[in-house]
């Protein structure tokens, strides 16, 4: 990485390999984190932070990769970034649903 920087022509373009390069990084280390918490039972999928670590760690990688020219691995990772999406959503109306229902049976009471 740090050899194709150097040989960058212009401050602009370095500054731009190093965005796409640490995007890359933290999209990566959010899809093994949200998948090891997962795993390890620390996080659920129907909680909406899960869908939220994937869609955005999907995002950053479909930014890089796509950058790099890797188009089966820009195309997993977009379709990766959907489902990402529909899960964050669905999760944050369930947890509103929740939400209302508890309100909704306390106001009962």
């Amino acid at each position: 990485m740090r050899s194709q920087i150097a040989e960058l022509p212009d401050s602009k373009e370095k500054m731009l390999v190093l965005l796409i390069d640490v995007l890359g990084y933290i999209g990566m280390a959010l899809l093994l984190l949200s998948f090891a918490l997962l795993t390890l039972k620390k996080l659920r999928a129907d909680d909406w932070r899960y869908p939220l670590m994937n869609l955005v760690g999907a995002a950053f990688v479909a930014v890089n990769v796509g950058y790099y020219g890797s188009v089966p691995a820009a195309i997993l990772n977009t379709a990766w970034f959907v489902i990402g999406v529909v899960g964050f959503v669905n999760a944050r109306r369930r947890s509103s649903a929740d939400r209302a229902g508890v309100e909704g049976s306390v106001s009962e009471g």
